[in-house]
C-alpha cells in the first residue's frame, strides 16, 4: 500500500508507526496518523492545526485519555494499519491519483480530515474544528500549487506525454519551495504567496520552456488537438467527433477505391459490389465507434472512480459486456446490410464473437492500464486558471 506514497508521505507512516508502539497498540489507528502528520512541522495539515491551536502534545494528551496505553510489549515489524487508517490511505492515494500523482503528506491529511468517525476525526472536532473548513483550507492551497503549474504549463506547444513531464518537475519544484516557505513562516497563504513569487511568472516560463522543445512535439500537439479530446468537451461529444471521423474517413478511402475500380473495369458487377460494402461500412462502423467510445468511458470511470466518483466493479463489467454486444451487432448488422440479406448476418458469427471478445478485452486493458492517465490529463485540463493572482493565492 506504500508504494504509492511519497518517501515524505512514508516517513509520516513510520512515525505513526513509532507513535502507535510508544501507547503500546497493536495497530496504526487514525490517531496515530494524525501524530505523525503533525510531527512533520513544515506541512501544510501540520500549519493548519497549528494555527488551530493544535500540537502534538495536546493530540497525544486527547490519544491516551481517549484510547489509553497498554504495558504489553509489542512485536517486532511493521504494525498493521487499523481498518479506518487503511481507507484513509486509500483515500490519500486515490485523490493524488486523479491527477496522475503519487499521494503525499497533504493527501494524506486530507484523506484523514475525509474519515468523520475515526478517533483522529473525534480529537479533532473535540479541538473545535470544523472538518469541512479545514478541508476546504487545505484544498485550497493544494489547488493553488496546481494552478500556478497549470498556468505554465497549458499553453506549451507538446504532446500530451511530454506535459505530463514538465508538469511533474514543475510541480515538484513548487512542492519543495513551499516547504522552504512553511518551515520558516506559520501562514500558509504568506507562504504560498512567497513560494509563487520565487516560481516566477508561469506564463513566462511556459514559453521559454516551449522554445527548448522540438518542431515533432509541436506537430504531435496539432495532432492530438484535432484527434483527441478537446477540454471541456464531454464524452458524448467526443464520441460523436470520433464517430463523425471515422465516418468521413471510410467515405474518402473507400470513394477512391470505387473509383479506381470503376476507372479500370467501369461498373461492372464486382465493381457495384465493392460501392455496396462501402455503403455497409458507412453504415455500421460510425454508430459502432460512437457506442463503443461512449461505453468505453464509461467503463473507465466505473472500474477506476474517476474524480472522486465511488468505483462500481459490477457496473463495469456490465458496461464490457455491453461492448462485447455493440462489436457482435455491428460485425452481424454489416453482414446483413452487405448481403442485403439478414440471413448474411449468420456467416458472420463466428467473426463477430472473436471480435466482440477482442473488443470487450481491449477496452478493459485499455481502461486499467492508461485510464487513470486519461482521467489525469482531463483533470488538469479542465482546472479553472483564469483570474489566477500571480504570484500566489489571496487571502
Amino acid at each position: 500500500m506504500f508504494e504509492n506514497l511519497t518517501p515524505r508521505a512514508r516517513t509520516v507512516m513510520k512515525l505513526a508507526d513509532e507513535e502507535a508502539r510508544g501507547f503500546g497498540h497493536q495497530h496504526v489507528g487514525t490517531e496515530h496518523i494524525l501524530l505523525g502528520l503533525i510531527n512533520d512541522a513544515s506541512s501544510i495539515g501540520a500549519k493548519i492545526l497549528k494555527s488551530h491551536g493544535i500540537d502534538l502534545a495536546r493530540v497525544r494528551l486527547e490519544v491516551e485519555n481517549r484510547v489509553g496505553r497498554d504495558p504489553v510489549a509489542i512485536s517486532i515489524g511493521e504494525l498493521s494499519l487499523t481498518p479506518r487508517a487503511k481507507q484513509v490511505v486509500e483515500y490519500a492515494v486515490g485523490d493524488a491519483s486523479n491527477l496522475d500523482l503519487v499521494a503525499d503528506v497533504d493527501h494524506l491529511f486530507f484523506g484523514l480530515l475525509h474519515d468523520r468517525d475515526g478517533v483522529a476525526a473525534l480529537i479533532l472536532l473535540g479541538a473545535g474544528l470544523q472538518p469541512d473548513l479545514v478541508s476546504r483550507e487545505v484544498r485550497s492551497v493544494m489547488v493553488s500549487k496546481y494552478k500556478i503549474v497549470e498556468s505554465a504549463v497549458r499553453s506549451i506547444q507538446a504532446s500530451m506525454s511530454r506535459k505530463r513531464t514538465i508538469r511533474e518537475e514543475l510541480l515538484a519544484h513548487l512542492t519543495f519551495t513551499v516547504e522552504e516557505e512553511l518551515s520558516r513562516e506559520d501562514d500558509c497563504v504568506t507562504a504560498m504567496n512567497e513560494a509563487a513569487r520565487r516560481f516566477g511568472d508561469p506564463a513566462e516560463l511556459g514559453r521559454e520552456l516551449e522554445a527548448t522543445l522540438r518542431p515533432s512535439e509541436r506537430i504531435a500537439c496539432y495532432l492530438e488537438r484535432r484527434f483527441g479530446w478537446k477540454p471541456p468537451e464531454s464524452a458524448a461529444r467526443l464520441s460523436l467527433r470520433l464517430a463523425a471521423q471515422a465516418f468521413c474517413l471510410i467515405a474518402i478511402v473507400c470513394s477512391l477505391l470505387v473509383a479506381g475500380v470503376a476507372s479500370l473495369d467501369g461498373w461492372q458487377p464486382h465493381g457495384m459490389k465493392t460501392l455496396w460494402l462501402t455503403f455497409a461500412l458507412l453504415v455500421v462502423v460510425p454508430p459502432w465507434q460512437f457506442a463503443s467510445a461512449l461505453l468505453y468511458f464509461k467503463l473507465r470511470d466505473s472500474l477506476l472512480g474517476a474524480c472522486w466518483a465511488r468505483k462500481s466493479p459490477p457496473r463495469a463489467i456490465v458496461l464490457n459486456l455491453l461492448i462485447a454486444l455493440v462489436a457482435l451487432g455491428s460485425v452481424l448488422g454489416f453482414g446483413a446490410v452487405a448481403a442485403w440479406d439478414v440471413t448474411g448476418a449468420v456467416e458472420f458469427l463466428s467473426v463477430g464473437c472473436g471480435i466482440a471478445l477482442v473488443a470487450a478485452g481491449g477496452a478493459f486493458v485499455q481502461a486499467w492500464c492508461w485510464g487513470r492517465t486519461e482521467i489525469a490529463d482531463a483533470t488538469w485540463a479542465c482546472l479553472t486558471i483564469k483570474g489566477l493572482q500571480s504570484p500566489g493565492i489571496t487571502q
